[in-house]
């Protein structure tokens, strides 16, 4: 069958598909020189075909026009080569793949060089990384503010000392950091941010799995945490019995009381932090186990490693990433925020509406509370449950409590001028906040502007009334 005498000839054919190919192409021949290029390679490298047809292509390298020569290495290697470019000109980034043509007696005849243009597509992942890091930074703020899930655990973060835990706690959870040291005082909330890290990190549906190193004798800790098989000690379950390092595989193992594990146990300890290696008691079998380690305690390990009562290579294996909890003395902005926690948590479990009033407040803003956030937990829940009034100031602040004692006997406030006033208008805007339900009421209880509310809560921590408490 006849060709169509309107048919276009190959030649034609080719030249328009080498022309509007949206890709740059060039035709080099086996001494670099530039035989042909189309319109997009124009386009793309900044040129003009009459500028560079019969020019050797180590021209426009030597004279800044390209970066780096795909044609030469093809030259010299007989291979298709591929590699990224920059056209200077027009400042484009380049994927260019050179590909030989091979003459009848083997040598390279011809080198086609294709440029595709992944400016874009450069600038589109380097966006991407920055609203992948931006959406991180964001995450990580606003879980550090709000803290919905945790509050329900206690966990408030109103002062700047408890924020600044928060985001650290946060960070190492997001990038699943597996050896964790928490320290602090007793009844600071170690487990609570424990259980948080584990919560906001990729192990979160796996177990969380929590033993107090002190409450077991020697024997009975190794067998808890290592498990056992069947007859390996007096009473030993005939079934054996799965340490929970095993049990936790996947998740998080929480050491809570680290400074009074027994030294011998510390060792088999950081033997599984460093091979994850786990051979219960009785048996020859080593199994595997993957899980975080987070370790807490109130002790002073650096003085038990001088001591010699605590490992030195295992507090420094731990000591790596470290979160210090402070005293809720030293972070009173989170007293009320807490109060406040407890009162509705305890309130809705015992089905007992109680609220707060002015001697409460006052109290509450001054006394130190020795077993931090535990001990605020224990007398809020104790108020909710005992005491047959709406407002629980009579029962919080009795005779036994030793600043009420002061005021009894007449003790006058310490202090200079400006220090009382100051703890004069911050009780002043605690039992407002207490008792209103916005800054607007607070304004006009107290006689002042509403910005000027505002202004003092924020001088003074003092989270507004109707704000949600984290």
């Amino acid at each position: 069958m006849s060709a169509s005498p309107r048919a276009p000839s190959a030649w034609r054919q080719l030249r328009t598909v080498f022309d509007i190919s949206h890709d740059g192409l060039w035709i080099i021949d086996g001494q670099g020189v530039i035989v042909n290029l189309n319109r997009a390679a124009e386009r793309l490298n900044g040129v003009a075909a009459a500028e560079v047809i019969g020019r050797n292509i180590d021209d426009l390298v030597a004279q800044g026009v390209i970066d780096a020569s795909v044609t030469r290495a093809v030259l010299t290697s007989g291979e298709t080569v591929s590699m990224v470019q920059t056209a200077r000109r027009t400042g484009r980034q380049l994927i260019v793949t050179g590909t030989p043509s091979l003459g009848p007696d083997g040598t390279v005849e011809y080198v086609v060089v294709n440029d595709r243009d992944v400016t874009e597509t450069s600038e589109l992942s380097r966006q991407l990384d920055e609203l992948r890091r931006a959406n991180e930074r964001l995450r990580e703020e606003m879980a550090a503010l709000s803290l919905k899930d945790t509050a329900e655990k206690g966990l408030v973060a109103e002062s700047p000392q408890m924020r600044e835990v928060v985001r650290v706690a946060l960070r190492l959870a997001r990038k699943n950091v597996t050896n964790i040291l928490l320290l602090g005082e007793s009844g600071t909330g170690k487990g609570v941010l424990a259980r948080f890290i584990h919560t906001e990190s990729p192990r979160a549906e796996r177990p969380f799995v929590q033993i107090n190193c002190a409450a077991l004798p020697e024997t009975l800790l190794e067998a808890e945490l290592f498990g056992y098989e069947k007859g390996a000690f007096t009473g030993a379950s005939d079934a054996g019995k799965p340490g929970l390092l095993e049990v936790a595989d996947g998740g998080t193992l929480f050491l809570d009381e680290l400074g009074d594990m027994p030294f011998s146990i510390q060792a088999k300890i950081l033997k599984y932090l460093d091979d994850h290696e786990i051979r219960r008691l009785g048996s020859t079998r080593v199994r595997r186990s993957w899980c975080a380690v987070i370790a807490a305690t109130n002790q002073d390990l650096e003085a038990l490693v001088r001591e010699r009562r605590f490992r030195h290579d295992l507090f420094y294996r731990l000591n790596t990433f470290t979160v210090h909890l402070p005293p809720l003395r030293e972070r009173r902005a989170d007293v009320l925020p807490l109060t406040l926690h407890f009162l509705s948590r305890y309130g809705r479990q015992f089905g007992a509406r109680k609220r707060l009033g002015r001697r409460a407040l006052r109290w509450l803003e001054r006394y130190p509370f020795p077993g931090n956030v535990r001990e605020l937990e224990g007398i809020i829940k104790n108020a909710v449950v005992m005491c047959e009034d709406e407002i629980v100031d009579d029962y919080l602040v009795r005779d036994g409590n030793p600043l009420e004692a002061e005021r009894r006997a007449g003790g006058a406030p310490s202090g200079t001028l400006s220090e009382l006033l100051e703890a004069t208008e911050r009780e002043a805007l605690l039992r407002a906040a207490a008792e209103c339900s916005n800054t607007r009421e607070m304004a006009q209880r107290l006689g002042v502007s509403q910005p000027t509310v505002v202004r003092k809560l924020r001088r003074h921590g003092i989270p507004p009334p109707g704000a949600p408490r984290s």
